[in-house]
């Protein structure tokens, strides 16, 4: 069985897509389990009514409603704690699910795999249209996925390249090494991926669509608060960083730009502008970010302007 872990907040405009992208699952053995972080839109009365009409088509359905707002990632947590099936899939409220995702997750778990990377595909609308953007994780990461464990944690450490939408893992791992850390309000996959990789986890990628990953101003990762989080956010390291900071094959100005996060994430999000302009600074001298400079300036400037200028009027594909 498959658990689909799904929170929302204020969400009434994309719920109900995604429901019925859950509910269209090649995958028949799916359990579903719904927390709203105290909506004040009419998220939960959407929910409600869908799930008078479909709930018989899972083995399990929970449906969660905090009493007052707690948070994304506690609002997480919380959901996680219900599920049940042997694999995991955590969504956002806004996201859409491809029909055979869950079939090939499953496929990869039967194959000894317990923590999975799917194809995530980014869109958005401009009035009325669906454009869509080069896919996640990029293609110049995909090689990565391959990387022995060492190697795996030094790139990962570098930016976060796994792409939370599309990303599978087993019940297993989550009694090994989750909750999600509270500590950061935004994005918490990411201490949780370095927690992983540390210990030797592997990942495998599936080079299929799993998930498209909706767009829009309302998204944390959107917005300029989620892309400060998302660039200071180094591991789930927050208090001790002294064990990956010793590593012997880390080049010297990756640890200056380690050292330089952690002193980012032990402060205040709105202070500290000095030390976020010498994170980027070193950054830019890091050979790693001049040799992909190519691959996103194509990205970037042809291949999602080409994409959007398309406008698939007729709808996702």
């Amino acid at each position: 069985m498959i658990s689909i872990v799904v929170i929302t907040y204020n969400q009434e405009r994309f719920i109900e897509e995604l429901l019925n992208s859950i509910r269209k699952q090649t995958f028949p053995d799916i359990e579903l389990i719904i927390s709203d972080d105290a909506s004040s839109d009419g998220t939960q009365i959407v929910i409600e009514n869908w799930l008078s009409k479909y709930e018989d088509r899972f083995r399990r359905v929970v449906f969660l409603k905090n009493s007052e707002n707690v948070g994304g990632v506690a609002n997480l947590n919380r959901a996680m704690n219900y599920a049940m099936g042997e694999l995991i899939k955590p969504m956002d409220g806004d996201d859409v699910l491809f029909p055979t995702a869950l079939e090939y997750a499953w496929r990869a778990y039967e194959e000894g795999f317990h923590w999975l990377q799917g194809r995530v595909i980014p869109f958005y609308r401009v009035d009325g249209n669906y454009c869509f953007k080069l896919f996640r994780p990029y293609p110049w990461d995909i090689k990565k996925f391959t990387y022995d464990s060492s190697k795996f944690l030094l790139e990962l450490l570098r930016y976060n390249f796994i792409a939370n939408p599309g990303v599978f893992f087993s019940s297993e791992l989550w009694e090994k090494y989750g909750p999600y850390d509270e500590t950061y309000k935004f994005l918490a996959d990411y201490p949780l991926w370095i927690k992983m990789a540390k210990s030797g986890e592997k990942i495998r990628y599936i080079p299929r669509i799993l998930v498209y990953w909706r767009r829009h101003e309302k998204a944390v990762s959107f917005n300029s608060t989620g892309k400060l989080y998302s660039s200071r956010i180094l591991s789930d390291s927050l208090r001790n960083t002294t064990d990956i900071l010793s590593f012997e094959n880390i080049p010297i100005l990756l640890r200056y730009r380690l050292w330089v996060k952690k002193k980012l994430l032990q402060s205040n999000i709105h202070e500290n502008r000095f030390e976020y302009m010498l994170y980027k600074f070193l950054k830019y001298f890091d050979v790693y970010s001049w040799a992909n400079l190519p691959h996103r300036l194509v990205n970037e400037w042809f291949v999602e302007r080409r994409l959007c200028n398309e406008r698939h009027s007729s709808g996702r594909r």
